[in-house]
């Protein structure tokens, strides 16, 4: 059986004629018992239940200046975390796996923990000129992770009678081969993305608009460890040239009728992920 919850809060203020802002607020919580290592050849004592938890606080703020000039603010902190944990019937023991037959007596999926935050700011300045609406804006990430790995310990058993002779102690070096992680495994980086980007849709004529504009983004990772073994691993580098160009074209050539044209540069954010794997492992 599993569980989630979730609640959410709006708060919509009208400040001024010219200013309207609204607050909101989410929460979720999953807890799934069973989640990984199930069914199969695993046996019950090897499955791990998964916990999983999220807030999410973020604001909005419209300003009409004039007529023709509209700025909008917004702002949001999500913050997750999430764990896989022994469940009720979670054995403890050194995990045991015997190929093709079964794996029992302890889990090697428990013990990892997730957790971000990511903090983030976007603004937005509209103004429309004439035939022209111009539009100019910021946007910036600071994303926090911490994450640990699992710890266990695992003998893996050609056969069933392998098995039994290590355990008997008569043939205790039985095993075709052993796995362990000890310690604590895992990193805590922070990683920053940064954004602007400037465009213009200008109505040539009422059946023609141009659209024209530039975005920029750096997505800048944490420092890499310098003694790290793998020379690739010693080093991140962050592009500063990741400048976006894109143009389109719309054109109503009758009232049932509208042919669009649009190109230009995209630029992805990498997954924080590639980071932590890079220094972790």
């Amino acid at each position: 059986i599993q569980y989630a919850q979730f609640l959410n809060v709006r708060l919509d203020w009208i400040i001024s004629p010219k200013h309207q802002a609204f607050v909101r607020y989410n929460y979720f919580r999953n807890t799934y018992p069973f989640n990984t290592a199930v069914g199969g050849k695993n046996a019950l004592d090897v499955a791990a239940d998964f916990r999983d938890r999220a807030h999410v606080a973020g604001l909005q703020l419209l300003s009409t200046f004039t007529p023709n000039v509209l700025n909008e603010f917004r702002a949001s902190m999500p913050y997750r975390s999430s764990a896989h944990l022994p469940g009720a019937n979670t054995a403890t023991g050194v995990q045991i796996v015997i190929n093709g037959i079964a794996t029992f007596n302890g889990s090697s999926a428990i013990g990892d923990r997730f957790a971000e935050k990511d903090i983030a700011f976007n603004d937005t300045l509209t103004w429309i000129r004439g035939g022209h609406t111009f539009k100019a804006g910021y946007g910036f990430q600071r994303i926090n992770d911490n994450q640990v790995g699992n710890v266990f310990s695992r003998y893996t058993f050609p056969d069933i009678a392998s098995y039994l002779a290590a355990k008997a102690g008569t043939k205790p070096f039985g095993y075709t081969s052993y796995a362990t992680v000890l310690g604590t495994p895992g990193r805590h980086y922070n990683s920053a993305f940064q954004n602007f980007f400037f465009q213009d849709s200008w109505k040539l004529r009422p059946n023609l608009t141009f659209n024209y504009g530039v975005r920029y983004d750096r997505f800048a990772g944490p420092p890499a460890d310098a003694n790290a073994p793998f020379e690739y691993s010693r080093k991140f580098r962050t592009p500063n040239a990741n400048f976006a160009p894109r143009v389109g074209i719309a054109w109503s050539m009758d009232p049932k009728t509208v042919v669009r044209f649009n190109a230009g540069y995209f630029y992805e954010a990498p997954a924080t992920n590639l980071w932590y794997n890079a220094l972790n492992n």
